[in-house]
């Protein structure tokens, strides 16, 4: 599945998300390219009438996503949620990591949800893994804590349970 709809105004994808096509088909107005110049859609975005923004993120574990690129995500977002009907698709090169932070992080932070609800509603929302790079889910549980959207503890941990965004084990 190249894209899929999070909320009314919050679309997650890959690249190929990012044509021309399905941007006039979802209606999108403003587009996240969370990857950079090798997954950048401007000439795309530009045709069908989308604002474009491009962030040079890298999926790295060692890489500073949040602390580096959530400001200005941050801002982009509320940009599109005070625009009447305006609708964001945020994507990367897969649409697994970068775009998974940001996307999820943007839902919790709109909606004020607590970070495994919100993971859990991407998650299901895409249908494949979302948020495989350990180092993205350690830094929207710091999100999370820094905004109180921590929630309840998991009552059962283990090892690998999709449902919790760290390795609570060690």
């Amino acid at each position: 599945m190249h894209v899929c709809e999070v909320e009314p105004w919050l679309y997650l994808g890959d690249v190929v998300a990012a044509g021309t096509d399905t941007l006039k088909r979802l209606r999108i107005s403003h587009v996240l390219n969370a990857a950079g110049r090798d997954a950048a859609r401007d000439e795309a975005c530009a045709a069908a009438g989308a604002v474009y923004r491009q962030l040079d993120g890298q999926d790295r574990e060692d890489y500073p996503m949040l602390t580096t690129h959530w400001e200005e995500a941050w801002a982009f977002v509320r940009t599109v949620l005070s625009v009447t009907d305006g609708r964001l698709l945020i994507h990367c090169q897969a649409g697994v990591n970068r775009s998974g932070l940001l996307a999820t992080a943007s839902l919790m932070m709109h909606r004020r949800l607590p970070v495994l609800e919100a993971l859990r509603h991407v998650r299901s929302c895409r249908g494949q893994p979302v948020l495989t790079n350990a180092a993205f889910r350690r830094s929207l549980v710091q999100l999370a804590a820094e905004h109180g959207l921590l929630g309840a503890a998991p009552v059962e941990v283990e090892s690998g349970n999709i449902d919790c965004p760290v390795d609570l084990t060690k």
